[in-house]
């Protein structure tokens, strides 16, 4: 038998079996997934291969990966007109709390 590689869902890494998280992305897990049927399950679930569809990686040509946590959507980088607008809106508050102390 040969020895089952395991890859980030999320960036597809490679990662060891024991990884909490992954070493490129952050991604947590907490579980596995069988590549052929999507099952999911603790690592000790897939000792023997996947306890719904009996896939074993022989050629670890298809790995087992690792299920995320929870989805992350990534942040989309803002626009720079908006930090502009968001530092104008800044300065303005500031001045009329300056003048309204005054």
């Amino acid at each position: 038998m040969t020895k089952q590689r395991f890859f980030c869902d999320s960036c597809g890494t490679e990662v060891s079996r024991t990884a909490e998280r992954c070493p490129e992305c952050g991604r947590i897990f907490t579980s596995v997934r069988c590549p052929r049927c999507g099952h999911t399950g603790g690592l000790s679930d897939f000792r023997r291969g996947c306890p719904d569809c009996g896939w074993i990686d022989e050629s670890a040509s298809e790995p087992v990966q690792a299920a995320p946590a929870v989805p992350v959507v990534p942040a989309a980088p803002l626009a720079p007109w908006v930090w502009a607008a968001a530092i104008l809106a800044l300065l303005a508050s500031l001045s009329a709390l300056w003048l309204a102390l005054r």
